[in-house]
Protein backbone atom coordinates (compact mmCIF):
# COMPACT_ATOMS: atom_id res chain seq x y z
CA UNK A 1 0.00 0.00 0.00
CA UNK A 2 1.05 3.58 -0.58
CA UNK A 3 0.82 6.60 1.69
CA UNK A 4 -2.24 8.70 0.86
CA UNK A 5 -0.09 11.80 0.34
CA UNK A 6 1.13 10.36 -2.95
CA UNK A 7 -1.91 11.71 -4.77
CA UNK A 8 -1.43 15.28 -3.52
CA UNK A 9 1.33 17.81 -3.98
CA UNK A 10 2.52 20.37 -1.44
CA UNK A 11 -0.37 22.68 -2.30
CA UNK A 12 -2.90 19.94 -1.68
CA UNK A 13 -3.85 19.71 -5.35
CA UNK A 14 -4.96 16.22 -6.25
CA UNK A 15 -3.39 14.10 -8.94
CA UNK A 16 -5.43 12.00 -11.34
CA UNK A 17 -4.31 8.36 -10.87
CA UNK A 18 -3.81 6.57 -14.20
CA UNK A 19 -2.63 2.95 -14.09
CA UNK A 20 -1.00 0.71 -16.71
CA UNK A 21 0.24 -2.89 -16.54
CA UNK A 22 3.00 -3.33 -19.17
CA UNK A 23 5.76 -5.82 -19.69
CA UNK A 24 9.01 -5.15 -21.55
CA UNK A 25 7.35 -5.77 -24.90
CA UNK A 26 4.85 -2.95 -24.44
CA UNK A 27 6.87 -0.17 -22.84
CA UNK A 28 6.94 1.75 -26.16
CA UNK A 29 3.17 1.68 -26.39
CA UNK A 30 2.84 2.61 -22.73
CA UNK A 31 5.15 5.60 -23.03
CA UNK A 32 3.35 6.98 -26.08
CA UNK A 33 0.01 6.50 -24.32
CA UNK A 34 1.28 8.38 -21.26
CA UNK A 35 2.65 11.18 -23.45
CA UNK A 36 -0.74 11.52 -25.13
CA UNK A 37 -2.33 11.89 -21.69
CA UNK A 38 0.29 14.41 -20.55
CA UNK A 39 0.07 16.50 -23.71
CA UNK A 40 -3.70 16.89 -23.43
CA UNK A 41 -4.23 17.24 -19.68
CA UNK A 42 -3.54 20.27 -17.49
CA UNK A 43 -4.24 18.70 -14.10
CA UNK A 44 -1.48 16.84 -12.31
CA UNK A 45 -1.26 13.15 -13.24
CA UNK A 46 0.11 10.25 -11.24
CA UNK A 47 1.06 7.43 -13.59
CA UNK A 48 1.11 4.08 -11.83
CA UNK A 49 2.95 1.17 -13.44
CA UNK A 50 1.84 -2.26 -12.21
CA UNK A 51 4.43 -4.83 -13.21
CA UNK A 52 5.89 -8.21 -12.38
CA UNK A 53 9.20 -7.60 -14.14
CA UNK A 54 10.58 -4.68 -16.10
CA UNK A 55 14.16 -4.25 -17.24
CA UNK A 56 16.19 -1.21 -16.23
CA UNK A 57 16.04 -0.06 -19.85
CA UNK A 58 12.24 -0.26 -19.83
CA UNK A 59 12.01 1.79 -16.66
CA UNK A 60 14.37 4.36 -18.15
CA UNK A 61 12.09 4.65 -21.18
CA UNK A 62 8.99 5.11 -19.01
CA UNK A 63 10.76 7.60 -16.73
CA UNK A 64 10.74 10.08 -19.60
CA UNK A 65 7.27 11.07 -18.44
CA UNK A 66 8.87 12.80 -15.46
CA UNK A 67 10.06 15.53 -17.84
CA UNK A 68 6.48 16.81 -17.81
CA UNK A 69 6.20 19.09 -14.79
CA UNK A 70 2.62 18.05 -14.02
CA UNK A 71 3.35 14.31 -14.20
CA UNK A 72 5.05 11.74 -12.04
CA UNK A 73 5.41 7.98 -12.21
CA UNK A 74 5.29 5.24 -9.58
CA UNK A 75 6.19 1.56 -9.95
CA UNK A 76 4.33 -1.14 -8.03
CA UNK A 77 5.72 -4.65 -8.36
CA UNK A 78 3.03 -7.32 -8.32
CA UNK A 79 3.56 -10.87 -7.06
CA UNK A 80 2.47 -13.05 -9.97
CA UNK A 81 1.66 -15.91 -7.59
CA UNK A 82 -1.53 -14.04 -6.70
CA UNK A 83 -2.80 -15.01 -10.14
CA UNK A 84 -1.26 -18.46 -10.31
CA UNK A 85 -4.55 -20.25 -10.96
CA UNK A 86 -6.20 -17.52 -13.03
CA UNK A 87 -6.99 -18.19 -16.69
CA UNK A 88 -5.61 -15.80 -19.30
CA UNK A 89 -7.17 -15.03 -22.65
CA UNK A 90 -4.95 -16.34 -25.46
CA UNK A 91 -3.95 -12.85 -26.65
CA UNK A 92 -2.93 -11.34 -23.30
CA UNK A 93 -0.39 -12.01 -20.56
CA UNK A 94 -0.91 -12.40 -16.81
CA UNK A 95 -0.43 -8.64 -16.48
CA UNK A 96 -3.99 -8.25 -17.73
CA UNK A 97 -5.15 -9.33 -14.28
CA UNK A 98 -3.19 -6.65 -12.45
CA UNK A 99 -5.91 -4.04 -12.98
CA UNK A 100 -8.17 -5.81 -10.47
CA UNK A 101 -5.70 -4.90 -7.69
CA UNK A 102 -5.91 -1.14 -8.27
CA UNK A 103 -8.52 -0.41 -5.55
CA UNK A 104 -6.61 -2.56 -3.04
CA UNK A 105 -3.26 -0.94 -3.76
CA UNK A 106 -4.63 2.59 -3.65
CA UNK A 107 -6.80 2.06 -0.62
CA UNK A 108 -7.29 5.77 0.15
CA UNK A 109 -8.55 7.06 -3.19
CA UNK A 110 -12.17 6.83 -4.32
CA UNK A 111 -11.57 6.63 -8.05
CA UNK A 112 -8.86 5.65 -10.52
CA UNK A 113 -8.36 5.09 -14.24
CA UNK A 114 -6.97 1.99 -15.87
CA UNK A 115 -5.72 2.13 -19.47
CA UNK A 116 -4.38 -0.65 -21.67
CA UNK A 117 -0.94 0.11 -23.09
CA UNK A 118 -2.34 0.39 -26.62
CA UNK A 119 -4.51 3.42 -25.92
CA UNK A 120 -4.16 7.05 -26.99
CA UNK A 121 -5.74 10.18 -25.54
CA UNK A 122 -6.91 12.89 -27.91
CA UNK A 123 -8.17 15.27 -25.23
CA UNK A 124 -8.16 16.02 -21.51
CA UNK A 125 -8.39 12.84 -19.45
CA UNK A 126 -10.11 14.85 -16.72
CA UNK A 127 -13.28 14.66 -18.82
CA UNK A 128 -13.18 10.89 -18.39
CA UNK A 129 -12.12 11.04 -14.74
CA UNK A 130 -14.95 13.41 -13.81
CA UNK A 131 -17.72 11.07 -14.99
CA UNK A 132 -20.03 10.30 -12.04
CA UNK A 133 -19.77 6.62 -11.07
CA UNK A 134 -20.62 7.02 -7.37
CA UNK A 135 -23.39 4.42 -7.48
CA UNK A 136 -21.65 1.75 -9.58
CA UNK A 137 -18.47 -0.29 -9.51
CA UNK A 138 -17.11 0.79 -12.85
CA UNK A 139 -17.64 2.96 -15.88
CA UNK A 140 -16.81 1.16 -19.13
CA UNK A 141 -17.63 0.95 -22.84
CA UNK A 142 -19.58 -1.89 -24.42
CA UNK A 143 -17.35 -4.20 -26.46
CA UNK A 144 -17.75 -4.06 -30.21
CA UNK A 145 -18.84 -7.62 -31.02
CA UNK A 146 -20.19 -10.78 -29.36
CA UNK A 147 -21.85 -8.44 -26.89
CA UNK A 148 -25.05 -10.33 -26.24
CA UNK A 149 -23.57 -13.76 -26.91
CA UNK A 150 -20.79 -13.19 -24.35
CA UNK A 151 -23.30 -11.94 -21.78
CA UNK A 152 -25.49 -14.98 -22.46
CA UNK A 153 -22.52 -17.36 -22.30
CA UNK A 154 -21.63 -15.96 -18.87
CA UNK A 155 -25.27 -16.07 -17.74
CA UNK A 156 -25.21 -12.40 -16.87
CA UNK A 157 -28.31 -10.42 -15.95
CA UNK A 158 -27.10 -7.58 -18.14
CA UNK A 159 -27.04 -8.02 -21.92
CA UNK A 160 -24.18 -5.52 -22.18
CA UNK A 161 -20.62 -6.91 -22.13
CA UNK A 162 -17.87 -4.31 -21.72
CA UNK A 163 -14.29 -4.05 -22.96
CA UNK A 164 -11.92 -4.02 -19.98
CA UNK A 165 -9.11 -2.11 -21.71
CA UNK A 166 -10.35 1.26 -20.46
CA UNK A 167 -11.89 1.43 -17.01
CA UNK A 168 -13.04 4.16 -14.68
CA UNK A 169 -12.96 2.37 -11.34
CA UNK A 170 -14.96 3.22 -8.23
CA UNK A 171 -12.22 2.13 -5.83
CA UNK A 172 -14.25 2.94 -2.73
CA UNK A 173 -17.16 0.73 -3.78
CA UNK A 174 -14.83 -2.10 -4.90
CA UNK A 175 -13.33 -2.16 -1.42
CA UNK A 176 -16.68 -1.93 0.33
CA UNK A 177 -17.98 -4.90 -1.63
CA UNK A 178 -14.71 -6.83 -1.29
CA UNK A 179 -14.75 -7.21 -5.05
CA UNK A 180 -11.23 -8.58 -5.42
CA UNK A 181 -12.12 -11.66 -3.38
CA UNK A 182 -15.22 -12.20 -5.54
CA UNK A 183 -13.11 -11.85 -8.68
CA UNK A 184 -10.49 -14.22 -7.31
CA UNK A 185 -13.03 -16.86 -6.33
CA UNK A 186 -14.81 -16.63 -9.67
CA UNK A 187 -11.53 -17.00 -11.56
CA UNK A 188 -10.57 -20.06 -9.54
CA UNK A 189 -14.03 -21.63 -9.87
CA UNK A 190 -14.02 -21.14 -13.65
CA UNK A 191 -10.62 -22.33 -14.94
CA UNK A 192 -11.94 -22.70 -18.48
CA UNK A 193 -13.33 -19.19 -18.78
CA UNK A 194 -12.81 -17.96 -22.32
CA UNK A 195 -11.65 -14.35 -22.04
CA UNK A 196 -9.83 -14.31 -18.72
CA UNK A 197 -10.01 -11.08 -16.77
CA UNK A 198 -12.53 -9.46 -19.12
CA UNK A 199 -15.03 -12.32 -18.73
CA UNK A 200 -14.51 -12.40 -14.98
CA UNK A 201 -14.97 -8.66 -14.54
CA UNK A 202 -18.10 -8.69 -16.66
CA UNK A 203 -19.61 -11.62 -14.74
CA UNK A 204 -18.81 -10.29 -11.26
CA UNK A 205 -19.76 -6.67 -12.00
CA UNK A 206 -22.69 -7.53 -14.29
CA UNK A 207 -25.32 -4.78 -13.93
CA UNK A 208 -23.35 -2.76 -11.38
CA UNK A 209 -21.74 -0.58 -14.05
CA UNK A 210 -22.25 2.59 -16.03
CA UNK A 211 -22.20 2.05 -19.78
CA UNK A 212 -20.23 4.94 -21.26
CA UNK A 213 -20.15 6.56 -24.68
CA UNK A 214 -17.99 4.83 -27.28
CA UNK A 215 -15.79 7.95 -27.42
CA UNK A 216 -14.17 6.80 -24.17
CA UNK A 217 -12.90 3.55 -25.69
CA UNK A 218 -13.06 3.87 -29.46
CA UNK A 219 -12.60 0.43 -31.03
CA UNK A 220 -12.03 0.57 -34.77
CA UNK A 221 -12.27 -2.81 -36.50
CA UNK A 222 -10.68 -1.93 -39.85
CA UNK A 223 -8.84 -5.27 -39.71
CA UNK A 224 -12.12 -7.16 -39.58
CA UNK A 225 -13.87 -5.37 -42.44
CA UNK A 226 -15.22 -2.83 -39.94
CA UNK A 227 -17.57 -5.45 -38.56
CA UNK A 228 -19.43 -4.34 -35.42
CA UNK A 229 -22.59 -5.31 -33.61
CA UNK A 230 -23.80 -1.92 -32.48
CA UNK A 231 -27.32 -0.97 -33.47
CA UNK A 232 -29.84 1.76 -32.71
CA UNK A 233 -28.58 4.37 -30.23
CA UNK A 234 -25.34 2.42 -29.76
CA UNK A 235 -24.59 2.62 -33.48
CA UNK A 236 -25.37 6.34 -33.56
CA UNK A 237 -23.10 6.91 -30.58
CA UNK A 238 -20.31 4.89 -32.22
CA UNK A 239 -20.55 6.77 -35.51
CA UNK A 240 -20.48 10.12 -33.70
CA UNK A 241 -17.64 8.99 -31.45
CA UNK A 242 -15.58 7.96 -34.48
CA UNK A 243 -15.47 11.60 -35.54
CA UNK A 244 -13.88 12.79 -32.31
CA UNK A 245 -13.00 10.01 -29.85
CA UNK A 246 -11.40 10.96 -26.55
CA UNK A 247 -9.69 7.59 -25.99
CA UNK A 248 -8.58 5.47 -28.94
CA UNK A 249 -7.87 1.80 -28.28
CA UNK A 250 -5.61 0.13 -30.86
CA UNK A 251 -6.85 -3.44 -30.59
CA UNK A 252 -5.41 -6.14 -32.89
CA UNK A 253 -2.51 -4.71 -34.94
CA UNK A 254 -0.70 -1.92 -33.14
CA UNK A 255 -0.18 1.47 -34.82
CA UNK A 256 3.51 0.77 -35.54
CA UNK A 257 2.87 -2.63 -37.11
CA UNK A 258 3.07 -3.19 -40.88
CA UNK A 259 -0.54 -4.16 -41.37
CA UNK A 260 -2.06 -1.33 -39.37
CA UNK A 261 -4.57 0.76 -41.31
CA UNK A 262 -6.15 2.43 -38.33
CA UNK A 263 -7.59 5.86 -39.13
CA UNK A 264 -5.85 7.38 -36.07
CA UNK A 265 -2.48 5.72 -36.67
CA UNK A 266 -0.70 8.89 -37.77
CA UNK A 267 -1.86 10.65 -34.62
CA UNK A 268 -0.17 7.94 -32.57
CA UNK A 269 3.07 8.56 -34.45
CA UNK A 270 2.75 12.29 -33.74
CA UNK A 271 2.80 11.53 -30.01
CA UNK A 272 5.65 9.07 -30.51
CA UNK A 273 7.57 11.90 -32.13
CA UNK A 274 7.43 13.82 -28.84
CA UNK A 275 9.59 11.20 -27.13
CA UNK A 276 13.39 10.91 -27.38
CA UNK A 277 12.87 7.36 -28.66
CA UNK A 278 11.13 8.34 -31.88
CA UNK A 279 14.15 7.64 -34.09
CA UNK A 280 14.67 4.29 -32.40
CA UNK A 281 11.03 3.43 -33.01
CA UNK A 282 11.41 4.28 -36.69
CA UNK A 283 14.53 2.16 -36.97
CA UNK A 284 12.95 -0.71 -35.11
CA UNK A 285 9.91 -1.01 -37.33
CA UNK A 286 10.80 0.54 -40.69
CA UNK A 287 12.03 -2.68 -42.33
CA UNK A 288 8.86 -4.67 -41.78
CA UNK A 289 6.92 -3.82 -44.90
CA UNK A 290 7.06 -1.64 -48.01
CA UNK A 291 3.44 -0.73 -47.44
CA UNK A 292 4.37 0.35 -43.96
CA UNK A 293 7.26 2.51 -45.14
CA UNK A 294 4.93 4.31 -47.54
CA UNK A 295 3.00 5.76 -44.61
CA UNK A 296 5.82 5.94 -42.08
CA UNK A 297 6.35 9.37 -40.48
CA UNK A 298 9.49 11.15 -41.57
CA UNK A 299 12.37 12.01 -39.29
Amino acid sequence: MLDESILKDVTGEEYIPVAYAPDDKYVWLTLVSMVSVAENTKQKIDFIILYSYLSDESMKILDFINTYEHCRISYIQINMNIFKNFKNASWVTVQAWFRVLIPSIFNYTNKAIYLDCDTMLRGDIKEFYDIDIDDVLVGAVTDIWNIKSNAKRLKMKSDSYFNSGVLLINCKKWREENLFEKIKQNAIDNPDIKHGDQDTLNFVIDENKKVLSKRYNYLETWWNNYYKEYEGDDLTDYEQSAQDPLIVHFTAFKPYEPKSRHSRRKEWWNYAKKTPYYTKLLERYKDDSERYVDSLPQK
